[in-house]
């Protein structure tokens, strides 16, 4: 990940929405700390907004959450905050 990653120590409350398609993804209030390095949630604020991949690499067994449109794009920078 890229150290000029912003969002990583946004503390700031907001919903995290797809910068393609604006759709609504995650709350700031349920953002926590996994110890990855990439921002986490315990729960979508509209789970038809998302897609899953299960990620076996790395000795474990990871689930991988994009957006619908971020991931139809494949855009790599489809998460921001408002």
């Amino acid at each position: 990940m890229s150290p000029e990653y912003h969002y990583l120590n946004h503390h700031a409350d907001g919903i995290y929405v797809d910068i393609v398609s604006g759709e609504a993804l995650f709350s700031s209030r349920d953002k926590f700390d996994s110890g990855t390095g990439w921002p986490s949630f315990t729960r979508p604020l509209v789970a038809e907004n998302l897609v899953t991949r299960k990620d076996r690499s790395l000795f474990m067994l990871r689930e991988e959450v994009r957006s619908r449109a971020g991931s139809e794009t494949e855009r790599p920078d489809n998460l921001a905050a408002s």
